[in-house]
């Protein structure tokens, strides 16, 4: 057989494997149950900045359904998540903040990486613990130093996580949206900057993640605006 015949052969063959995947891929394929419309190369990146505070049990409630959420949206939404730090302030020239008692705890944790992983055991952990003794669980340096110790994380390195540059920009883009948003409850979440969604308890997860789910629409999609056209330009085109 020719070069020219391989060639071709083996171009045919490619062919037919592409129709066979595009076909077994479209059978098998199912639309989530809250998917976010179809988006394309072009349209832009979304940012979900989502509020938590592990002795919240609304945010253990919404924990347990948010990796499901999120395997259901697109690749060009991003979660971001963040502590409650609770205000900014300054003496003479040195600023200040004050935090939550998990607050450091989730940055050291989220500075190594460990911290979504380990999300879920933690939230278990301070739960059942407040269930069973009325005390949280994790609150001080010396219980959070005793559960670092099970992942080889160190004082040290948890030094260095909270006296970190990073574990800094993250506590002001916190305070940054406390502030703006007036975020005063938890689970929240803040979409692209500039929609602010809040739990509702009465309203239930189902709810919540629906609204969620409607503002990343918005944002992949935005509406148009209306066409406006001044009095101005009617009244000389009439003219003319």
């Amino acid at each position: 057989m020719s070069r020219f015949a391989i060639l071709a052969v083996a171009f045919f063959l490619f062919l037919t494997s592409g129709l066979a995947i595009a076909k077994n891929s479209s059978q098998t394929s199912s639309p989530p149950e809250l998917a976010v419309e179809a988006t394309s190369k072009t349209e832009p990146s979304v940012e979900v900045v989502y509020f938590i505070y592990y002795g919240n049990f609304d945010c253990q409630v919404i924990q347990l359904k948010l990796a499901k959420f999120e395997n259901e949206l697109p690749n060009n939404v991003h979660f971001e998540a963040l502590p409650v730090v609770v205000s900014r302030g300054q003496v003479g020239e040195d600023e200040f903040y004050t935090v939550n008692q998990y607050a450091d705890l989730f940055f050291v944790l989220d500075f190594f990486g460990q911290e979504k992983l380990l999300r879920n055991r933690i939230f278990q952990t301070v739960m059942d613990t407040l269930a069973n003794t009325g005390e949280f669980a994790l609150v001080d340096i010396d219980y959070q130093m005793n559960f670092l110790n099970d992942y080889n994380l160190s004082v040290n390195e948890y030094r260095e996580a909270i006296e970190s540059d990073i574990v800094d920009r993250k506590i002001e883009k916190a305070l940054d949206y406390i502030s703006k948003f007036n975020i005063n409850s938890v689970p929240s979440m803040v979409i692209n900057g500039k929609t602010l969604i809040q739990y509702n308890p009465e309203k239930g997860t189902d709810h919540f993640f629906k609204a969620v789910n409607s503002a990343i629409n918005e944002a992949i999609h935005p509406k148009p605006k209306p066409r406006v056209v001044s009095k101005s330009t009617n009244s000389s085109q009439k003219s003319e």
